[in-house]
């Protein structure tokens, strides 16, 4: 599967929203559209497969905002999020805001995570 969100004007998400989100392993997902949080608890990209962002995400408004998660399965080689295109003259920029640590509502730039056997996302992270 090939994605590809080509708008020019500025996407806004509000509360517990996604922009792109697939679960196809083998996706290669392209996204030039600007996004910009302003609410709380969305995701930009959430996807397994192949990740190129090539425009600017400000998260800064609200919190536990995620702008780019890939998630893999064990031993996947194909899965990969990219943040920019090597050799390219600017690169866009990903702005997040605050983190509620209390409530573990964490605002994220870029994560990736894998899925164990029984299909649960697993993360290496400390306190």
């Amino acid at each position: 599967m090939f994605l590809e969100s080509n708008s020019t004007d500025e996407t806004k998400l509000g509360n517990n929203s996604i922009f792109i989100y697939s679960s196809d392993k083998t996706a290669i997902i392209t996204n030039k559209t600007p996004l910009r949080t302003t609410g709380n608890k969305n995701y930009g990209i959430y996807a397994s497969g192949e990740i190129t962002n090539l425009a600017d995400m400000d998260f800064s408004a609200g919190v536990g905002n995620v702008a780019i998660l890939n998630v893999r399965d064990i031993g996947s080689t194909t899965s990969k999020a990219v943040n920019g295109q090597l050799g390219a003259a600017s690169q866009p920029t990903i702005t997040v805001g605050k983190s509620d640590v209390i409530n573990e509502n964490y605002s994220i730039g870029m994560a990736a995570g894998y899925l164990d056997k029984d299909g649960v996302l697993k993360t290496n992270r400390s306190r």
